[in-house]
């Protein structure tokens, strides 16, 4: 695991979002106000915070970047695997999207 001591925030950024890949990452800080702030800039699927990965089944994980497309867990991942059908019916000028 590359680690990587900081102190100013937008080069530390600047590193850390400067690759092809996309799945995850880390952020290891005191300050977890200042540490979700970081993870929020994260151009990545998952980030964890003062933690290594270990994915949980009801959270979504996905990749960004060359790292994929799509997901799998949780909801979002679950609707990968289910067939959607939209209805539409329109009566006059007003349209109406029916979920099943």
């Amino acid at each position: 695991m590359p680690v990587q001591p900081w102190t100013d925030e937008d080069t530390l950024m600047q590193k850390v979002n400067d690759t092809t890949s996309g799945l995850g990452g880390s952020v290891w800080c005191a300050d977890t106000d200042r540490a979700y702030r970081l993870a929020d800039r994260f151009e990545s699927g998952t980030v964890w915070i003062n933690s290594f990965g270990k994915p949980l089944p009801q959270a979504f994980f996905a990749g960004r970047k060359e790292s994929g497309l799509g997901g799998e867990q949780g909801e979002h991942g679950l609707m990968s695997f289910c067939n959607v059908k939209v209805i539409h019916h329109y009566k006059g000028d007003v349209g109406r999207v029916v979920k099943s």
